[in-house]
């Protein structure tokens, strides 16, 4: 019997990257493939030094350690709050240096993958706006399936807007309305 090809979650430590995790978590569950949880190591633009939290005694440590360290911890935290999901517990991690929309790809083929599932947010929205978003490349070039997930957060707050946008158009109609009963009473008096 061949081994089950894995399911590669890039992850960037974001909401959106909890909640592409969970997601992956849960069809690994379903499926039985193993999971293997990516980072992308690398300084970008828009947020340098984002790997300058841990040093030693020097006082430096490389980019690919700290984030070493920083995927352990999002994975403990990951598993701690959703022990119910042996996925995770079994889960892979693996860190990389390079440009996330590149070695995304190139992992997946590497590792054989079978599907990807990833945040559809991320960190860097700005970069996102003069680029093109990570995920939307990924799901461009990919040739496996790829799942992008929105983290709860996101989905509320998407609904909050549409749901002040709503509101914000009901009260201009009932001041339209309210105006345009005002003005048909001034004119019916005006008439008798």
């Amino acid at each position: 019997m061949s081994e089950l090809k894995p399911i590669l979650v890039p992850v960037d430590f974001s909401d959106d990257s909890e909640a592409a995790l969970l997601w992956a978590a849960q069809l690994a569950t379903c499926t039985g493939h193993p999971l293997v949880v990516l980072h992308v190591a690398h300084d970008p633009p828009g947020s340098p030094g984002r790997y300058n939290v841990d040093v030693d005694e020097s006082g430096v440590l490389p980019i690919p350690d700290v984030a070493l360290n920083m995927l352990a911890d999002f994975l403990t935290r990951m598993q701690t709050s959703h022990p119910d999901l042996q996925p995770l517990k079994d889960a892979r991690p693996l860190v990389k240096g390079g440009l996330p929309r590149t070695r995304i790809l190139e992992l997946a083929d590497r590792l054989d993958a079978c599907h990807i599932v990833m945040g559809g947010q991320g960190r860097s929205s700005l970069s996102s706006l003069l680029m093109g978003s990570k995920s939307e490349r990924v799901v461009r070039l990919a040739t496996v399936p790829v799942t992008i997930v929105k983290s709860v957060a996101f989905v509320e707050q998407e609904k909050s807007k549409k749901a002040k946008k709503k509101d914000k158009e009901r009260k201009k109609r009932e001041k339209r309305e309210k105006k345009s009963k005002k003005s048909k009473a001034e004119k019916g008096g005006d008439s008798a």
